[in-house]
């Protein structure tokens, strides 16, 4: 997997040059086999595990200039209307490189996609900008030890590096647990800022701002789809693009079929890939009927004429203690979903040499999957009572399952909450586990950019919101277990803002969650795919999985750091234990986040990371 280290300090500071001089050693101490990839006024690269054509360093280095201005790291892509989409990474070199020095950077979020960290000097400022890809899952974190900024995309990197602990910021744990994120450019450790996706961090030795370039609701009010037909093709596009370039840079990769609408249409675009990698096809299922999609699978395989390999996973050989021993980031995370490779033959998986892993995942996100009305609401509030709303709200009716009465009055009631729309479906406010005090004193709204001054009416805002919550590139692994790069193309920023530009009630046409992608890509798919109202889950599989680790999670949580810091309430939490396994609960989630984040807090208090108590309760 790839990763980097980035210094930067002022050379007009004869202590800043001392100080990032004696940090570089160390540096070269910890990491004697990483590569110096830039070495220029004051700013230092390292990064190790670069391949060409994948994840690299692609220096910036203007004509006429003796050393580079900047690297962009990781991996990227030519626009998806360029004609040079499928030729490899591109050089930035002579004009690309002016285009990217003169604007700072800014260019390459209207250029360019990918999954990369971009840092450009300004020389005649002194400034150095850092850029994070709209969509980009690679990871970027900064530090500031003396007058040196410490850039990194792995915290395991950098622990040996500072010289003072880093220290846990448990309000932003409170908002993890509740909202499951911290607020924006934040991290769990006080110390650690992240640079978000679409932003640019600009530095000098006299100032640091953050600026947002990639606005996703400048996106979605941009030139909106008006009809089905317009949408439809252009997400349809939109996918093939960003299936096919991220499949040109693998020579054989693995593809997750669970069988599904989202990984069908990975598979069904892998198959027409203008530059087709070896493909195979993996499906696991569970004992559970409700998660056995097997038959889906093997349609969505042939269909797309591409090989199958399955495996069955069973409850009692899931090790969830297992979550204490992968490698965590700055922030706590949700170490659950994971490439499940363990459960495939050993000798199969060897023989494939598959340098990478494609998914499905982020369909639900990109595409809409929230059963709500959501779309009759922003219809409503976009156009008033125009002659769509009764077509809209049968839709909507259809969608939730209800009838077009309930659906009046839920949306008349939207019009009028004194919350946010979207809040309860992306926080837990309502969650018993979490201490009372603990929920009333979140700010949601601000930690989740659900703000009601957003320009974007609320079911676009909660589309927003799920489909730029990218998972992080590094996979959650124990350390001894090798990694592969996951590949997620649904949600590549040409796939996003093909679907950003589409309303609501576009994308739930029909009455059918991701109605737009089922007509874009009914073409290309197995009609029961295209047209299939179930989806399977593994709500059984975790509700068996919890209570085989009972003995396990009781003793964690009752007695963990979340309780000692009373961010959950011990009763709830214990009553939710014992009902574990007996069907499907709520509070099933609520668990696994709850086990999450105390595992998270586990690891940070290892030295050199420490605890302090909590502030802003």
């Amino acid at each position: 997997m790839y990763r980097f280290i980035a210094l930067y300090w002022s050379d007009l500071s004869e202590t800043a040059r001392k100080g990032g001089a004696m940090l570089e050693q160390r540096l070269r101490l910890l990491h004697p086999d990483w590569r110096e990839a830039v070495s220029v006024d004051g700013l230092r690269i390292y990064d190790t595990g670069g391949r060409p054509g994948r994840f690299d360093c692609h220096p910036v280095s203007r004509e006429g200039f003796r050393f580079p201005e900047g690297a962009v790291l990781g991996q990227v892509f030519a626009a998806a209307a360029s004609p040079r989409l499928y030729d490899g990474p591109p050089e930035f070199s002579g004009d690309l490189a002016q285009a990217v020095v003169t604007s700072g950077g800014a260019n390459l979020f209207e250029d360019y996609f990918g999954r990369y960290v971009a840092f450009i000097l300004d020389r005649a400022r002194r400034r150095l900008h850092v850029l994070r890809a709209p969509q980009g899952d690679l990871p970027c974190y900064v530090a500031r030890l003396g007058e040196t900024s410490l850039y990194f995309s792995q915290l395991s990197d950098v622990r040996g590096l500072q010289t003072s602990a880093f220290t846990i910021d448990w309000d932003e744990i409170a908002n993890f647990v509740t909202c499951h994120r911290t607020r924006p450019g934040r991290t769990g450790l006080r110390e650690v800022a992240e640079v978000p996706a679409g932003f640019r961090r600009s530095e000098s030795p006299r100032l640091v701002e953050s600026r947002r370039l990639w606005d996703p609701h400048e996106v979605a009010a941009r030139d909106p789809f008006t009809s089905v037909e317009q949408g439809s093709q252009a997400i349809r596009g939109a996918v093939l693009a960003a299936v096919g370039a991220h499949a040109s840079r693998y020579e054989r990769i693995f593809h997750n079929l669970s069988g599904g609408l989202d990984s069908s249409v990975v598979a069904a675009c892998l198959a027409k890939a203008p530059k087709r990698p070896r493909i195979a096809c993996l499906n696991y299922y569970s004992e559970d009927p409700e998660s056995d999609e097997r038959r889906y699978a093997r349609l969505a395989a042939a269909h797309a004429g591409l090989p199958l390999q399955e495996a069955r996973i069973k409850a009692g050989d899931i090790d969830l203690a297992r979550i204490l021993r992968v490698v965590k980031g700055p922030s706590p995370d949700n170490y659950l979903y994971e490439r499940p490779f363990q459960y495939f033959d050993a000798a199969w998986l060897e023989a494939q040499e598959a340098e990478a892993c494609f998914f499905g995942s982020g369909g639900d996100n990109v595409f809409f999957q929230p059963h709500s009305v959501l779309g009759a609401t922003d219809y409503l509030r976009s156009h008033g009572l125009g002659a769509e709303l009764p077509r809209i709200c049968l839709d909507a009716a259809r969608l939730t399952r209800t009838d077009l009465f309930s659906v009046m009055r839920e949306v008349l009631r939207l019009q009028f909450s004194a919350q946010h729309p979207a809040l309860k479906t992306q926080a837990n406010l309502d969650c018993q586990l979490i201490a009372a005090d603990v929920r009333r004193s979140r700010d949601a709204e601000g930690v989740l950019e659900l703000h009601r001054g957003v320009a974007s009416p609320p079911g676009k805002a909660l589309h927003i919101n799920i489909a730029t919550a990218v998972p992080s590139y590094y996979e959650p692994l124990p350390p001894e277990e090798r990694p592969m790069e996951r590949v997620l193309p649904l949600f590549a920023q040409p796939v996003v803002e093909a679907c950003l530009r589409a309303p609501t009630w576009l994308l739930t046409v029909g009455g059918r969650d991701r109605g737009l992608a089922r007509r874009a890509f009914a073409p290309l798919l197995p009609p029961e795919i295209a047209g299939r109202e179930s989806k399977g889950g593994a709500d059984n599989l975790f509700g068996r999985t919890l209570a085989a680790h009972r003995g396990w999670i009781e003793p964690t949580l009752l007695d963990g750091l979340l309780a000692d810091q009373g961010l959950i309430d011990r009763d709830a939490v214990r009553a939710a234990i014992d009902a574990a396994g007996g069907g499907v609960s709520p509070n099933q989630v609520a668990l696994l986040f709850l086990i999450c984040a105390e595992s998270w807090a586990r690891d940070m208090i290892a030295a050199p990371v420490s605890s302090v108590a909590q502030a802003g309760r």
